[in-house]
């Protein structure tokens, strides 16, 4: 398997089994950081193990909704992913990972038309080490990218913010089983 495959395997590969209850405690609110921006209060609504080879634990994520009872694709704004990770991953895996799914999930000509704004946004991506959280918000006007608490990145393009998911939950996401276990409610 060459490096590229490699970095997109560890960063969002298929996750293993169900969550296990600590991936996330839904009585714990979003952070203030992303209710701000959302103005709304935002819930816990799912958790998902991302794995590597169905061994490797590379992350905990969560979607977060004002609703919870809206867990379906697509998505209303406002939404927020976080991912907690439990190992080191370079900035370059997060864009590499990031180009490829969007490719794979938008027409050539739509990809092209965006390429900018995706280019602006993935360069914002920095490496990550065990502990280290993202957090992605799309609003109905923008997205933007926190790395533990420090907004990385806000970009003001609605059709961006609409699109950018896709890269976990278009019709060919990275893993079927991780948009699967992110579209299944928390009990």
């Amino acid at each position: 398997m060459d490096s590229k495959r490699f970095v997109m395997a560890l960063i969002l590969a298929a996750p293993g089994l169900a969550p296990p209850a600590w991936a996330v405690d839904k009585t714990q609110p979003a952070p203030e950081f992303l209710e701000r921006p959302a103005k709304a209060e935002l819930e816990a609504c799912s958790a998902a193990q991302v794995k590597a080879w169905m061994m490797f634990k590379v992350a905990r994520a969560n979607v977060y909704l004002p609703d919870c009872k809206e867990l379906s694709w697509p998505f209303n704004a406002p939404v927020a992913l976080r991912f907690a990770y439990q190992r080191e991953v370079p900035a370059r895996g997060f864009t590499e990972s990031a180009n490829e799914m969007l490719k794979r999930n938008l027409t050539e000509e739509r990809f092209q038309a965006l390429e900018e704004p995706i280019r602006t946004f993935n360069a914002q991506y920095r490496d990550v080490e065990d502990g280290d959280t993202y957090y992605m918000l799309r609003t109905d006007k923008g997205l933007t990218l926190w790395l533990n608490g420090e907004q990385l990145a806000s970009v003001d393009n609605p059709e961006l913010a609409r699109i950018y998911f896709r890269i976990w939950f278009g019709e060919e996401p990275f893993s079927g089983s991780l948009r699967e276990d992110l579209l299944t409610p928390l009990d």
